[in-house]
């Protein structure tokens, strides 16, 4: 959804004839991150797969003279989907254009084995993350064109 639909704060009202996610990835093609979150956790519970929608806030601005120390306001409300993975739990995905790409951090060299495993999992299905969405949106795209 990054590459295929603009962030914008204002967006007008939906039509009383369509509903929001189709308006969203049909027409309009442009909103905010309620409007991402919502598409791809509905597309992919289309598919069978657990996802939900989660709120807080985004970064922020970092704080000058103050390392790893952000100031965060109102206007950094956020909402992301997270999505459910057997063997690794609930893991947030970042579908929103104005936002940067989720960084993962690598696992320590003094986890236990279970730990670096999970990493694992996390890296190869981080590396596979960007072309499934891709995929999915299309194929979504498609099927839901046809309907």
């Amino acid at each position: 959804m990054r590459k295929n639909i603009d962030y914008s704060e204002s967006v007008p009202p939906i039509p009383a004839d369509q509903e929001l996610i189709d308006w969203f990835l049909f027409d309009i093609r442009q909103g905010f991150c309620n409007y991402y979150a919502s598409a791809e956790i509905i597309m992919l519970r289309s598919l069978g797969i657990p996802a939900r929608l989660s709120v807080g806030y985004a970064q922020g601005e970092p704080i000058e003279d103050m390392s790893d120390a952000y100031l965060v306001r109102q206007r950094d409300a956020h909402a992301w989907p997270e999505v459910y993975f057997p063997s690794i739990g609930w893991v947030e995905f970042e579908p929103t254009a104005s936002q940067p790409d989720i960084s993962r951090l690598e696992g320590s060299d003094d986890e236990d084995q279970n730990s670096n495993l999970r990493q694992e999992n996390l890296d190869e299905m981080m590396r596979r993350e960007r072309n499934l969405e891709e995929m999915l949106f299309m194929w979504l795209m498609k099927i839901w064109k046809k309907h």
